[in-house]
């Protein structure tokens, strides 16, 4: 995804590798709203490329609470690593994610990069289309365990 901070949103080379620094550092969701507010009090509302990185920031950090440490892209494949499934898990897998693959030996997931449409020439998902969807993979694929849904 490219998504830096804009010039002219921020133009001060510092201070925009500043916003970098902060929009790293956050690890939950209430960090990203106060970064977030912090940044429309400094610098006025908040561009589409800086939203883009806290949400990229966010899903980091919904990955890192079940143990995803690596979502990236392979060729046309987007791989989720390490996750290990259990078998209803796989089944579903192969049910939702249609020409998906699941490495048990790599505790790799590798699914085919959604697109915007069904056909063969359809673009594939960009900004926040892809990151939804990147979400919405660990929200099917890594169950919650039952003591956190009970909360």
């Amino acid at each position: 995804m490219n998504a830096p901070v804009p010039h002219d949103y921020v133009e001060n080379e510092r201070l925009r590798l500043e916003v970098y620094r902060k929009i790293a550092e956050v690890r939950t969701d209430q960090l990203a709203a106060v970064v977030r507010e912090e940044l429309i009090d400094r610098y006025g509302p908040v561009p589409i490329e800086v939203e883009n990185l806290l949400s990229v920031a966010k899903l980091r950090t919904a990955a890192k609470a079940v143990g995803v440490t690596e979502i990236s892209t392979q060729g046309k494949q987007i791989r989720f690593s390490p996750m290990v499934l259990s078998d209803s898990i796989q089944m579903r897998l192969d049910r939702v994610y249609k020409g998906a693959h699941y490495k048990p030996a790599l505790s790799l997931v590798s699914i085919p990069r959604p697109t915007d449409g069904a056909g063969v020439a359809s673009p594939p998902l960009r900004n926040q289309a892809i990151i939804d969807w990147a979400s919405r993979v660990l929200d099917d694929l890594v169950p919650v365990p039952a003591s956190a849904a009970a909360s």
